[in-house]
C-alpha cells in the first residue's frame, strides 16, 4: 500500500511539474527614447507616449517658468530620456503605464 501511495504521489509530482506554465512577465521595464513636440516621447521600439500636461507643482514633467508665469515642459525638444514602465504583468505594451521619465 505504501508503494502504491508513493507511486501515485511521485507520478502526480512529475505530471504537474511537466505542465507548461505561463512565463512570468517582469513588473517593470526600462526603455530609452526622445522627447519631442509637446509632451510626447517616442521610445526606441517606435511607440509614442503622451505625458501628463496638467499644469501643477505636483507634475514632474512640467516646471514653472517665472519669466512667462506659465508651466512649461521639463524636457527640451529632441532630448534623450529614459522611461520606466509598469508592464501590468503582461507582455503587451498596450497596457503599459509610465512610472518615471528622466534625462540621460
Amino acid at each position: 500500500m505504501k508503494k502504491l501511495l508513493l507511486s501515485i504521489t511521485f507520478a502526480t509530482l512529475v505530471f504537474c511539474g511537466c505542465a507548461e506554465t505561463a512565463e512570468a512577465q517582469p513588473d517593470q521595464r526600462v526603455m530609452t527614447g526622445n522627447y519631442y513636440d509637446y509632451m510626447v516621447i517616442e521610445t526606441i521600439d517606435g511607440n509614442q507616449w503622451l505625458l501628463d500636461d496638467t499644469p501643477s507643482d505636483n507634475n514632474p514633467y512640467m516646471v514653472f517658468d517665472s519669466q512667462t508665469q506659465q508651466y512649461i515642459s521639463a524636457f527640451e525638444d529632441g532630448e534623450m530620456v529614459q522611461v520606466l514602465f509598469s508592464t501590468n504583468g503582461t507582455p503587451s505594451v498596450l497596457d503599459d503605464e509610465i512610472l518615471e521619465v528622466r534625462r540621460i
